[in-house]
């Protein structure tokens, strides 16, 4: 996977994460966020290449945590 494909799955990942942070729909989507970050942030990691998003993932980590 080439660097812009590898960021362009890592963002909507994130996007959908936030929101579902943000919104925290009866706690499953707290859920859903905190392992979406979970699962971004792994990726980011594991990038030979430069993929931003980290912050946003550790949001959706820390978010998803606090309303669960």
């Amino acid at each position: 996977m080439d660097d812009l494909e590898q960021q362009v799955k890592v963002s909507k990942m994130l996007g959908m994460a936030f929101v579902l942070s943000i919104t925290g729909i009866f706690g499953l989507g707290s859920l859903i966020a905190l392992m979406l970050g979970w699962k971004a942030r792994r990726i980011i990691q594991g990038a030979d290449q430069n993929i931003s998003g980290s912050l946003v993932a550790w949001w959706c980590i820390l978010a998803g945590a606090l309303v669960l």
